[in-house]
């Protein structure tokens, strides 16, 4: 099983970033609200997980990005897919929670 802050190139700040991204993305009862399943993104609705676009989260991943520091920062491409491939691990329904 893969742990995102054990890749060499993972910093302390990135794991950081990419937990408090996964807190956003939880229930009240700790869940995962946001899964990767079969090869989608699937958001939970209250009753079920909806499959959610590609390009909605990478979209979600820019806004959530631009304000982590206080809008100071101009995510990149490259950071944005950092996150996501980051996301993939900690959304996977084998990971174990943050």
């Amino acid at each position: 099983m893969l742990d995102p802050s054990s890749s060499p190139s993972a910093s302390p700040s990135a794991t950081n970033i990419l937990r408090r991204f996964a807190n956003v993305h939880k229930c009240p009862v700790g869940a995962l609200t946001l899964r990767l399943h079969r090869g989608d993104w699937r958001r939970w609705t209250g009753t079920h997980y909806a499959v959610m676009e590609d390009d909605a989260l990478r979209a979600e991943v820019y806004d959530f990005l631009s304000k982590v520091n206080y809008e100071k920062f101009d995510p990149e491409p490259k950071h944005v897919n950092a996150v996501l491939d980051g996301v993939k691990v900690t959304c996977s329904p084998t990971c174990p929670r943050l």
